[in-house]
């Protein structure tokens, strides 16, 4: 089949032997089994790629400096405001201003992980 020039073709479907939903598609977080550090470690990945020439590492620890990858006080809240849409909340003393994270651990710990 053809349109535009495009050509499409029938795509094979396999049976993985999984019953149930697909977690990576899950509605709740429980079901995919997401732990806060993931979705602080996703949200921090794509607010970098956005507002930082700096590339996001492969891996990171939590003694890795959040200030490596020069993200200003603005691109610092979109990565709050990010990871609250997901969790729910921003941890009090970052919103009150008692704690500024220095480390990615620090960050991921404010949540409570």
């Amino acid at each position: 089949m053809s349109s535009q020039g495009l050509t499409t073709k029938p795509v094979e479907r396999y049976n993985t032997g999984h019953s149930g939903p697909c977690p990576v598609y899950s509605k709740s977080f429980e079901d995919a089994k997401v732990t806060t550090r993931d979705i602080v470690q996703t949200r921090l990945a794509a607010v970098v790629a956005e507002h930082s020439p700096m590339p996001f590492p492969d891996a990171i620890d939590d003694d890795d400096e959040l200030d490596v990858f020069g993200l200003d006080s603005l691109a610092f809240m979109s990565l709050l405001t990010a990871i609250e849409k997901e969790v729910g909340y921003i941890p009090k003393p970052i919103l009150e201003g008692d704690l500024y994270p220095e480390t990615f651990g620090e960050l991921v710990s404010a949540y409570g992980e």
